[in-house]
């Protein structure tokens, strides 16, 4: 992972530990890393999130992550991988330290999310990563704030993931998709990059790609 994530350094800028121990760029800008866990037969490790009263992604389908938490003295690498292992082992019951190969999904700019804690608006740059296990094995989920975690066909679910989410699984995706399935699901993804857009306007990111404009 520590090369993969020379893929946005100059994107990152230097990201410091705040006294709360996550990881930001700039105060009420976190980091946030997903695990997009795909299987053989083409289908997905997802968790759906728990209902709650006022949080944006209540009830939502989403990949496996979670805030980078760790300390001043780790390096920015450490404590995403660290994070990364811990958040997808509670939430989804998949031992990512057994995995042979964890990439970096090749998006830029990175996606920006948001959602309010204890009153204030937040944004999370989210680094998505992938790896393939088809004999993985798998524990129960013990994060509360899951319902649901499943492997699922990623175009079947894509429109009821969380909008940043929704739209690294499409970039991910897009490539494999007939044309028809494109025309299908473009819509939903048009929603992901327009919010995906708005809070990167409000930190002044640089705007995250689409996925029919990929080389």
């Amino acid at each position: 992972m520590k090369y993969e994530l020379e893929l946005w350094t100059h994107l990152l800028g230097h990201p410091t530990c705040t006294e709360q121990g996550i990881w930001s760029i700039k105060r009420g800008v976190g980091l946030g890393v997903v695990a997009l866990i795909q299987r053989e037969d083409g289908s997905v490790r997802f968790i759906k999130k728990a209902p709650r009263p006022e949080y944006e992604f209540s009830g939502m389908w989403a990949l496996p992550g979670g805030m980078i938490r760790g300390s001043a003295d780790q390096q920015l690498y450490e404590a995403l991988r660290d994070s990364l292992q811990k958040r997808v082992l509670s939430e989804s019951g998949y031992d990512l330290s057994a995995a042979l190969d964890v990439k970096a999904i090749r998006i830029k700019p990175l996606p920006v999310t948001s959602y309010h804690a204890r009153g204030a608006l937040r944004h999370t740059l989210i680094l998505p990563f992938i790896t393939s296990d088809d004999n993985a094995l798998l524990v129960p989920a013990s994060d509360p704030s899951v319902t649901d975690s499943s492997w699922l066909r990623p175009a079947e679910i894509l429109h009821q993931l969380a909008p940043a989410n929704r739209l690294i699984v499409a970039w991910w995706l897009w490539p494999s998709l007939a044309p028809g399935v494109r025309g299908k699901i473009r819509s939903s993804v048009e929603r992901a990059w327009r919010n995906c857009k708005a809070n990167a306007n409000i930190i002044g990111f640089p705007l995250p790609p689409v996925p029919w404009e990929r080389n």
